[in-house]
């Protein structure tokens, strides 16, 4: 699953897509990856994925969620922290 999002956003990437829909691919990715992953990895890829899908769209709140879900992430912490500022 987590290989066809990425193949999506790959191809979506050469189209011209709106920033809102990839957005969300990105935000999927992220949910993906933290789901599938199940390590200190997984916060790694889900946070860069979050990160770009703000870049994109700075309004995506289901991005914003995860991403002040992961703050518990002492580690990540004032990274996250900057994202969301």
């Amino acid at each position: 699953m987590r290989q066809a999002l990425e193949t999506k956003r790959e191809v979506l990437r050469t189209m011209e897509i709106p920033a809102e829909v990839m957005a969300i691919v990105c935000t999927q990715l992220g949910m993906l990856s933290y789901a599938t992953l199940g390590d200190d990895e997984a916060v790694g890829v889900a946070v860069d994925h979050y990160r770009e899908a703000l870049r994109l769209q700075p309004d995506q709140e289901e991005a914003r969620l995860r991403l002040e879900e992961l703050l518990a992430d002492s580690e990540r912490r004032s990274g996250i922290a900057e994202i969301l500022e």
